[in-house]
């Protein structure tokens, strides 16, 4: 029989239970892909997957330096401030 799948293609399939065998989701999935590449191959569409380039690491810069201090806190002195 012919119909439709979720991708709105034409596929064919069995209602025959015996043209089926019982295989776990990972077995499925491995024999789905093998088959799909099978497919791409006959019909010439074997491509190889376009990889993103890689982006490379924002580079940050070097923090400034801080200025040096005004005045220091000092605890020992009677008003506790101080200059340097």
């Amino acid at each position: 029989m012919t119909g439709t799948n979720s991708e709105r293609r034409r596929v064919s399939y069995s209602l025959d239970l015996a043209d089926y065998s019982p295989a776990c989701d990972l077995c499925r999935a491995a024999t789905d892909a093998e088959h799909a590449a099978e497919r791409r191959a006959v019909i010439g569409l074997a491509l190889t997957p376009i990889r993103k380039p890689e982006r490379a690491a924002p580079v940050r810069p070097d923090p400034a330096p801080e200025p040096e201090p005004m005045f220091a806190l000092d605890a020992t002195a009677p008003t506790g401030w101080s200059l340097p």
